[in-house]
């Protein structure tokens, strides 16, 4: 994990940390309204002990034997969040780096210009790589479909989003929270087919 994620989790311990990803993935599953592979209460398990963190730096290479995997930090998301490009299969591995609906996570709103800033300085960092990959790969298949590439738009329009964020041209809406629709309506801004919104302490 990168430094700056470092802390991320440490608050749970086996039976919490349990708790906290079976709800997670359920809150998911009912956000999916399509296929969805895993059953809560039989495919999430506790782990037989809490994984080791070992720290995960900018530009790191894992040599897997006929491929290299390189990691870039990309903040944004979460001020730890990284990508990984695997050369064999030219794929970019975007976790939640990149998505149709990207979720900054700035804790108040005097940080969000800055947390904008950095996202945008990121994902142009990564989309100038794009010689080296072909595809994305992103973490949640209700943004891209199961099993398919994230769309070759969505990289190039979320950074045009977050640059009318920046100049102050970007289109709001009020719309429920994917995450919890129950809550108040959130605020996205929208390009086209792409939002990114705040992550709601």
């Amino acid at each position: 994990v990168h430094a700056a994620d470092r802390d991320w989790g440490d608050e749970f311990d086996q039976n919490s940390g349990l708790e906290f990803r079976k709800n997670y993935t359920a809150i998911i599953q009912k956000r999916e309204d399509k296929y969805y592979p895993y059953d809560v209460e039989t495919d999430i398990t506790p782990w037989d002990r809490m994984p080791v963190k070992r720290e995960l730096k900018d530009g790191q290479v894992f040599d897997l034997g006929g491929r290299k995997v390189t990691c870039y930090h990309c903040p944004g998301h979460t001020a730890g969040e990284c990508v990984a490009i695997d050369d064999k299969s030219r794929i970019l591995f975007a976790a939640d780096a990149c998505n149709r609906k990207f979720l900054l996570d700035c804790g108040v709103r005097e940080e969000e210009k800055a947390c904008v800033v950095a996202a945008t300085e990121a994902l142009e960092r990564i989309y100038h790589l794009r010689g080296q990959y072909d595809v994305v790969y992103n973490s949640h298949h209700d943004y891209r479909g199961f099993g398919a590439p994230l769309c070759e738009n969505v990289l190039p329009d979320l950074l045009t989003c977050l640059q009318q964020m920046q100049d102050g041209t970007a289109e709001y809406r009020m719309v429920p929270d994917d995450l919890f629709p129950e809550k108040d309506l959130i605020e996205i801004a929208v390009w086209k087919n792409v939002s990114v919104s705040f992550i709601q302490l």
